[in-house]
């Protein structure tokens, strides 16, 4: 009867242990992926492209979820102090990770992340309204030596692009934060800044439809969609911005689930109809693996250190 007993036991367990086996397998619900940034701006819809095309890897369903703040690092910090599961994820960017961090006291830093992977670089343009004095960059630069010009920034990506321009003109110009990308083209449209630095996805339509125009490209090459306007560089500026995006994780996700998560990142990158999508928001596809892209992050921290210290001082 005893040994009746055990195995009966044994077998109500064994039962019983069936479905959380079954529950294991990752992801077996939903995840959340937190973008540091409001809705609507390139970070964001960039977060919603990576979303729908990791979650079709993965077998699962992932939310974006926005939770802008403090220059971009509330929502990053939110996911720093997340349960490492695998089941809360971070749109990260050079601005948020690497940057960032220098602007908010006591924040983290790039090395408090487990890193999903790469997945491509923004473009920029510097922008100004269609109805502006300004034609050229050196008529801005000109201006600027004689009053500051006031630019719309989200992002410290923004700003250290115009310190960069300021230093290689001699030219003055003072931030205006906003929550968001839309946010400065709504106020640069208006009149309340003068200039910005944003992603085609954020200022083409209204370039196209007359209202803004575009001076120069801010990274290294033109863009494809004004193949006419040149880049800072061939302006007479040697600026170019640069600001991967991409996708990290809480430090001490589980390895298999990493593992899981940085595979399905790579084949949710090859995809055609992915890369097609991000082209559309001004982003070269250009997919890195997790442990090289969190070295892209440490490298571009550390060398933007004196630069962003002394934009804090100033």
């Amino acid at each position: 009867m005893n040994a009746l007993r055990v195995l009966a036991a044994a077998a109500t367990l064994a039962a019983g242990a069936l479905p959380a086996a079954a529950q294991e397998a990752y992801p077996s619900r939903e995840i959340t992926l937190v973008v540091s940034y409001a809705p609507g701006g390139v970070t964001d819809l960039q977060a919603r492209a990576i979303a729908n095309h990791l979650g079709k890897e993965l077998g699962g369903s992932i939310i974006v979820k926005n939770v802008p703040g403090a220059q971009g690092t509330l929502g990053q910090d939110t996911v720093r102090r997340a349960k490492p599961d695998g089941y809360t994820l971070a749109m990260v960017t050079s601005s948020s990770t690497a940057l960032s961090p220098y602007l908010v006291h006591d924040v983290y830093k790039p090395a408090d992340f487990d890193y999903v992977g790469g997945v491509g670089t923004a473009r920029f343009g510097l922008v100004v309204k269609a109805d502006s004095p300004y034609r050229t960059v050196r008529q801005l630069v000109d201006a600027s030596k004689r009053s500051p010009i006031f630019f719309g920034s989200s992002s410290a990506i923004t700003s250290l692009g115009f310190d960069a321009l300021a230093k290689a003109s001699g030219g003055r110009f003072e931030a205006v934060n906003y929550k968001s990308g839309p946010e400065i083209v709504t106020a640069v449209l208006g009149g309340y800044v003068t200039a910005l630095m944003q992603a085609p996805s954020e200022v083409m339509p209204h370039i196209e439809s007359g209202k803004a125009r575009l001076l120069a490209s801010a990274g290294a090459a033109r863009w494809p969609q004004a193949p006419d306007v040149p880049t800072l560089r061939e302006a007479g500026y040697d600026v170019a911005i640069e600001s991967w995006g991409g996708v990290a994780a809480p430090k001490g996700v589980p390895e298999d689930v990493m593992k899981r998560l940085r595979e399905a990142l790579q084949r949710a990158s090859a995809r055609p109809d992915m890369v097609r999508d991000l082209n559309a928001l001004g982003i070269d596809s250009s997919p890195l693996p997790g442990p090289e892209f969190g070295m892209k992050m440490q490298q571009t921290f550390e060398e933007a250190a004196p630069t962003m210290k002394a934009m804090v001082k100033q």
